[in-house]
């Protein structure tokens, strides 16, 4: 972490000093001595991302500086610029500009491994597919709603590897499950939910084209980049990292700076249309049409366009379309600018500048089907002797992201409820997490009494009553709150219902999940948690259920849970069985042992052969 933090301040400031060299060269000196100055940042860049790069082969950096030279140049140019004749069409600062960027992208694409992107489906790079495979393990654990068998088809890694490349050598991509995921009170994130072998294939093709993907990203672009050290495929940065250094330079700019533009994008995933997408991305042709043979069939899910969300592979091609903003924000020199995914900060003392940044971006936006978010653009001034604070037009204050909260926990939950349903989710999870810390029953107790006032955050608050143990106190509200909100797709309802425990178990509770199961009653992304209780109590006749809406199910998201179900309740009807492999000695001696739990509650959760959704997924694509 201490080496990635290194490496964004030197290359921030490689940045400006070749920035400086290109604008002012006569500044630093005669031609020579520029040369020589730039020559000694780019090996200070290498030997910061490799410490030992320099011992082993002294002159790497001078023959990846000449080679740019001869590529930008022609072959018969000296490698030294300063000794070339003066261009009346590009002065010299300019010309050294061009050949330090190249050399400094040659330079980071050397230990990037073989490109394997002229070799699919079958020609990915072992390393690459087992970083991949890791980056969907770290990824589930950030999902929105948690899978409550703890996805058992990625237990063994060699079969869903496997798996993964046979999707890819005959692209049949299954549709998305929409997960409607509310923002705020009133707006719904659409999310969706990707079969984990899908994922997995997603997640290799993306991984494996990163390199060039990233070659050129600016440094002030923090969070879902190729790790700033090694740039190997699927390697990426350490997101908590990159998050507190992006706090830090907004909260360090905002004392330095008078004005800031703070500039968010309306509904940016959704809107990325794959065309659009893999248009500006510099891959290959074949690599393009594997992005397109997933991302097409998956935007044509209702009312789930553009990228998948809560996806790291998504986030990563979100982050390089934007990569035109990053340039144009770089030319145009402002006293500094960062950003985090669509979330950019613009500093500069010129009002008029950053007018004018403003709307060049909304321009260059447009050219790829974006808008900004009008409700969080704003330009602000900062206030007098203000650190940090700026205070918008309508008299608003913002502080910047960096300033923390100093109130007691009691205040913070107070103006919590105080404010209700328009309160952020941020907000919501900063309460969650004090009162969860100081394990306050009382204060979460507060909080639950008013908790169909924060949909947004049904997960956090959800936690706070598992943990505290008041799930007894919230299973009747619970179950009123799913009948009140029948949305097929409403993700907090199945949030609040991650509360469940086995001794949750009542007649109300039990009636309400089988009507979820047999009629499809509520919210359909509880039926994963009604499912799994169901059969984890062995109610009367759950095994029947769920053969039968086996038979009668259409979306492989829903036979992969009704399935995942049916195989805790021990062994199948005999073509059943037949059909998804699976083994009736294992079955049995996981129901036996009673080591079923629900993935929240514990991770090392007995899950199914992973043969059983192997062979589901191949059956149904």
């Amino acid at each position: 972490m201490r080496r990635d933090a290194q490496l964004v301040g030197i290359s921030e400031f490689v940045d400006q000093r070749l920035s400086d060299f290109r604008d002012r060269p006569d500044a630093w000196g005669p031609p020579e001595a520029v040369e020589l100055q730039a020559l000694q940042l780019l090996e200070q860049e290498l030997v910061t991302r490799e410490p030992f790069a320099l011992k082993v082969n002294p002159s790497l950096v001078m023959t990846h500086y000449a080679n740019a030279i001869r590529t930008l140049y022609g072959s018969d140019r000296t490698p030294q610029l300063h000794e070339l004749e003066p261009s009346d069409s590009e002065p010299f600062g300019a010309t050294l500009f061009r050949v330090c960027t190249l050399a400094r992208r040659t330079l980071g694409e050397r230990h990037r491994g073989r490109s394997v992107t002229r070799q699919f489906p079958d020609g990915f790079d072992t390393p690459v597919l087992h970083r991949s495979y890791s980056n969907v393990l770290a990824d589930q654990r950030l999902d929105w709603l948690p899978d409550p068998w703890g996805y058992p088809e990625m237990k063994l890694q060699s079969i869903a590897i496997k798996s993964a490349l046979r999707l890819l050598k005959r692209p049949a991509f299954t549709a998305l499950a929409p997960l409607d995921v509310w923002k705020d009170r009133d707006n719904i994130r659409p999310a969706t939910q990707i079969l984990p072998f899908d994922r997995l294939a997603y997640q290799c093709v993306v991984d494996s084209v990163t390199p060039p993907m990233f070659a050129n990203m600016s440094a002030r672009v923090f969070g879902w980049r190729l790790s700033r050290i090694s740039q190997s495929p699927g390697v990426y940065v350490d997101n908590t990292t990159e998050w507190h250094e992006f706090q830090a330079q907004v909260a360090s700019h905002s004392a330095a700076s008078r004005y800031c533009l703070r500039l968010d994008i309306r509904d940016f995933f959704p809107s990325l249309s794959p065309d659009v997408l893999i248009r500006n991305l510099p891959i290959s042709a074949e690599a393009s049409g594997l992005l397109h043979s997933m991302l097409e069939p998956w935007a044509t899910t209702p009312g789930r366009t553009g990228l998948p969300q809560r996806s790291h592979a998504s986030f990563a091609l979100a982050n390089c379309v934007l990569m035109s903003i990053d340039e144009h924000l770089e030319a145009k020199r402002p006293s500094y600018w960062c950003r985090w995914t669509d979330d950019m900060y613009v500093f500069s003392d010129s009002y008029h500048q950053l007018r004018e940044i403003l709307g060049d971006i909304t321009a260059l936006l447009a050219r790829l089907g974006l808008t900004p978010n009008a409700r969080k653009t704003t330009l602000l001034e900062r206030e007098h002797g203000g650190e940090g604070v700026f205070v918008a037009s309508g008299g608003l204050e913002i502080a910047g992201p960096g300033i923390e909260r100093r109130e007691t926990t009691a205040q913070l939950v107070a103006d919590l409820l105080a404010r209700g349903g328009e309160a952020s989710r941020s907000e919501v999870v900063e309460v969650c997490r004090r009162i969860l810390y100081e394990r306050s029953k009382e204060l979460a107790a507060m909080l639950l009494a008013r908790a169909g006032e924060f949909p947004h955050g049904a997960d956090r608050i959800a936690r706070v009553v598992r943990e505290l143990g008041l799930s007894s106190n919230a299973i009747p509200w619970i179950i009123e709150y799913a009948r009140a909100h029948l949305s097929p797709a409403d993700w907090s309802v199945a949030a609040w219902a991650t509360v469940v425990t086995h001794q949750s178990r009542s007649s109300v509770l039990v009636d309400f999940f089988e009507k979820v199961v047999r009629f499809g009653t509520g919210p359909q992304a509880l039926l994963p948690i009604a499912c799994f209780w169901l059969a984890r109590w062995k109610v009367d006749g759950v095994k029947e259920l769920l053969e039968a809406r086996i038979e009668a199910a259409t979306h492989a998201w829903e036979l992969r849970t009704l399935v995942s179900a049916r195989a805790m309740l021990g062994a199948l009807q005999p073509e059943l069985r037949s059909e998804l492999g699976l083994s009736d000695r294992l079955i049995a001696t996981q129901v036996v042992s009673g080591r079923w739990r629900p993935t929240w509650e514990f991770r090392d959760t007995a899950a199914p052969s992973p043969r059983v959704v192997v062979r589901l997924v191949r059956s149904h694509s």
